[in-house]
């Protein structure tokens, strides 16, 4: 699945990143104040501030958005430039310090120097027949001016896909393949009986949230989470979720239910993973895509101090992110022997 793009700045090796830890504040300058950290791996989009407006400089990781905003110049007290990557507000000074705050926050943390990003290839000149560059020519293509952002995942009208052409081709895809492995192994497959993306969550349980419930046979997501998922992590980790609560409706059509909900929600990220390998065999998936799944697994698994035990365990981001893995490389029939009690 490739990612959405618009203008790639130039590919750094993907790492977290344990940043420096130092808050700042800017009363007449920029004091030192505490601690934080954030990570780096993730590619966004990035701006600058020039004029009072933010101006788009293209989408990459952390470091080269702090770059590009560097070497825009100098705008704030003839010594700092601030731009934005992600949900981040960034800024840089003139000797390549660094720092950063997320939204909502009041404080910046010092992220260090920001190393130099190789100088970035003119780009080839637009080709009349294809001015976006997407491949698609003529009136094949609807959106001449933009370019077609996963084509051959989605569709390949020529226009920019959409969280919600990702979703819908994901939900009929896992029903799809779930339906043909229930067939060949002579079972009955009931596909949800609905598919309900919500915006404004009717109750707080339900924001940042998707689930599967037995009592309906459905399968619920917050358009909001799946969007930010899509933005931090690449265009195959809301897939990710939505196939892990496609993993919970199988466990319902097959009668599982575990004693502990830890070995239940393991299971279904095994059973997401299975469905990435489909993916992977079919020629869905690109270079990238596996390790933005196993992200998004790892970043939303639950804090160290919850125990196993508990009745809405999930697994440590380490326990979701290899059984995530662990389908992926051994299939369907191991994850419902493995994760099972």
């Amino acid at each position: 699945m490739t990612q959405i793009q618009s203008f790639h700045l130039s590919s750094l090796s993907k790492r977290r990143l344990l940043l420096a830890a130092l808050f700042l504040s800017v009363i007449g300058g920029m004091a030192v104040l505490g601690t934080s950290q954030a990570w780096a791996a993730e590619v966004a989009a990035c701006t600058i501030r020039i004029n009072g407006s933010l101006e788009n400089v293209g989408y990459g990781e952390f470091e080269e958005c702090a770059d590009a905003i560097q070497q825009a110049g100098t705008t704030v007290n003839d010594r700092y430039q601030v731009g934005t990557w992600s949900t981040y507000t960034v800024v840089t000074d003139i000797e390549r310090n660094g720092w950063y705050r997320n939204e909502g926050n009041r404080r910046f943390s010092y992220y260090g120097r920001i190393p130099e990003v190789a100088e970035r290839a003119e780009p080839e000149p637009a080709d009349p027949n294809d001015p976006d560059g997407d491949g698609i020519v003529g009136q094949a293509d609807n959106c001449a001016a933009e370019p077609e952002t996963v084509n051959g995942v989605f569709d390949s009208d020529g226009c920019p896909d959409t969280i919600d052409d990702l979703l819908t081709f994901a939900e009929n895809d896992l029903n799809q393949w779930w339906d043909t492995l229930f067939t060949e192994s002579d079972l009955t497959y009931y596909p949800p009986r609905r598919v309900v993306p919500y915006r404004e969550a009717p109750n707080q349980r339900l924001e940042n949230n998707a689930f599967y419930t037995s009592g309906g046979h459905y399968i619920g997501y917050d358009l909001d989470l799946m969007e930010r998922s899509l933005r931090r992590h690449g265009d195959f980790a809301p897939v990710a979720i939505l196939a892990h609560e496609w993993g919970h409706l199988v466990q319902a059509n097959l009668g599982i239910r575990q004693e502990y909900t830890i070995l239940q929600e393991l299971q279904a990220d095994c059973l997401a993973g299975a469905y990435g390998t489909y993916l992977e065999e079919r020629g869905n998936l690109e270079a990238g895509d596996l390790e933005e799944g196993l992200a998004q697994m790892f970043a939303i698994g639950d804090s160290p101090n919850v125990p196993w035990f508990h009745p809405s365990a999930h697994g440590t981001g380490e326990q979701r992110y290899e059984a995530f893995q662990h389908g992926f490389d051994n299939g369907v029939e191991s994850c419902l022997d493995t994760y099972s009690a």
